[in-house]
């Protein structure tokens, strides 16, 4: 693509200066034509545009979420504890495939008491986890998301895999 073309190609400024490409260097190409561009094909750089935005609000969304815990005087690995118990890390065993680790959970759901940190983590904020109320006996259930799951395997490095 030739970057007179890219979407994605640096702005030219008010002096008519523009910055190099990230990509250039390890992609660029001069064309027949003279132009400059690269070889990386249009999907590719959109692609890795969302791929790149995607970590980013992920990244700010647990900062966020751990900033939260600590200013609410919370205990972030007891609830990481709590949601790894929540969808049965000790029944199910942790394998590896290229290189990558795994776990397939059990279950995915808490039955007890009303918690702060599960109500904190129900808010469509961040939509990680999901409560039902099943009777007046003050119990509720939590579960986690698709998002929650992959919240805790973020947290604890592993990719986690819903029951089928």
């Amino acid at each position: 693509m030739k970057c007179e073309f890219c979407k994605f190609a640096p702005p030219v400024n008010a002096d008519g200066y523009q910055d190099e490409c990230s990509l250039f260097e390890r992609y660029g190409t001069t064309w027949k034509d003279g132009k400059e561009g690269c070889t990386v094909a249009y999907q590719t750089l959109a692609k890795n545009e969302r791929e790149h935005d995607r970590a980013m609000w992920e990244y700010a969304t647990d900062w966020g979420l751990e900033h939260d815990f600590e200013n609410h005087g919370w205990d972030m690995d007891r609830t990481v504890k709590a949601c790894l118990h929540m969808v049965g890390h000790g029944r199910s065993k942790e394998y590896y495939r290229h290189g990558k680790r795994y776990m397939k959970a059990y279950r995915n759901y808490w039955y007890g008491k009303m918690r702060d940190d599960f109500e904190y983590m129900c808010r469509k904020t961040f939509g990680y986890m999901e409560r039902t109320v099943p009777s007046d006996d003050g119990y509720v259930y939590y579960s986690l998301t698709e998002e929650g799951l992959k919240w805790l395997g973020r947290k604890t490095k592993m990719i986690i895999k819903e029951t089928d």
